[in-house]
């Protein structure tokens, strides 16, 4: 995955992971798996599987 830049990388423990709120299901949220709330943020944890297409997540695999 190429990305152009990263200001931050965090272990989010999956027990801050809730279910995605009702104002983000009215988009399209096919691709977010849910929300974590750190401190004063809220973070969007993306579903990878659907986002990357089969070789990508098998190249990601090998990483």
């Amino acid at each position: 995955m190429v990305v152009d830049s990263v200001s931050e990388v965090l272990r989010i423990p999956a027990s801050t992971l809730e279910p995605t709120p009702e104002v983000v299901t009215s988009i399209d949220s096919d691709y977010i798996r849910g929300v974590a709330k750190l401190e004063d943020r809220l973070l969007i944890y993306l579903d990878l599987s659907k986002i990357l297409s089969g070789e990508e997540r098998k190249t990601l695999s090998q990483i």
